[in-house]
């Protein structure tokens, strides 16, 4: 798995809606 900048936003996003 690669770090990309559409991943991190997509962890970001996922980790927001978990909070």
């Amino acid at each position: 798995m690669r770090h990309t900048r559409a991943g991190e936003l997509a962890a970001s996003a996922g980790q927001k809606q978990e909070l």
